[in-house]
């Protein structure tokens, strides 16, 4: 069952809908903002009454407002993913929450990480005997899958094409691909980069782009749902995530 936790004002999440066109149970937790321990003692009356195992956080919300129950109140094990801390700004709320997730980890039962380099994370020395890497996914590709932007296809299939898939923003460090794509275009000529996403560091990206002469050789063509279909019809997958 997956328990999705929202604000108030929002009716349905993404997750939410993709999760039941594939028939998955959803429980929709609409908690107000900020240390909501209430909300949290709900969920855990919800999983006991259920009778549930496992319960498994994927994100420092779950985490914290969880982990600091005592054990013995919490009785069902808790398990975390860690998929990265992304703040860049000590002096920012979320560097706050990142900071009480951190200590919350000591109090959840099992740790899983999904890189070896976030295995090996100076926040996480401490907890090592508890700490489990499981590398991320990669769905299986293949030249038959259906796209539905021809304009995409035709910009990768026009010369040896890097892709990159996420959100602009800081943490992904996609100012350091845009710089890296400009030095390999002077060996490169008709090399194109591609990434797919969108956030708020479109606009400075755009304007490097602009700036570096690169127009026509980059393509940010936003969010697109089911982004990897677009794999196939590139050579290398970039990733310059700073976290």
């Amino acid at each position: 069952v997956i328990a999705s936790i929202g604000n108030h004002n929002i009716d349905e999440k993404p997750l939410e809908i993709e999760a039941r066109k594939y028939g998955l149970e959803v429980k929709q937790f609409r908690f107000r903002n900020g240390p909501n321990f209430i909300g949290a003692c709900k969920l855990l009356a919800y999983a006991k009454k259920n009778k549930f195992d496992i319960i498994h956080s994927h994100g420092y919300k779950g985490n914290i407002l969880l982990g600091f129950i005592p054990r013995a109140f919490r009785s069902i094990p808790l398990i975390t993913t860690i998929h990265g801390w992304t703040s860049t700004n000590r002096f920012s709320r979320l560097s706050l929450y990142e900071y009480l997730d951190r200590i919350s980890l000591k109090y959840i039962d099992a740790v899983c990480v999904v890189s070896r380099a976030m295995s090996n994370h100076s926040s996480l020395k401490r907890i090592q005997r508890y700490i489990h890497y499981i590398p991320n996914g990669i769905r299986p590709l293949n030249d038959s899958e259906s796209v539905h932007d021809d304009e995409i296809i035709t910009f990768c299939k026009q010369s040896f094409t890097i892709a990159s898939i996420g959100r602009f923003s800081k943490e992904k460090g996609y100012d350091y691909l845009i710089k890296a794509f400009a030095l390999f275009q002077k060996k490169v000529e008709d090399g194109r980069l591609l990434i797919l996403g969108d956030g708020p560091e479109r606009g400075k990206l755009e304007g490097m782009v602009h700036d570096m002469g690169l127009m026509g050789k980059v393509m940010l063509p936003g969010y697109h749902k089911e982004a990897w279909r677009y794999l196939p019809y590139c050579h290398v997958f970039a990733i310059t995530s700073l976290t």
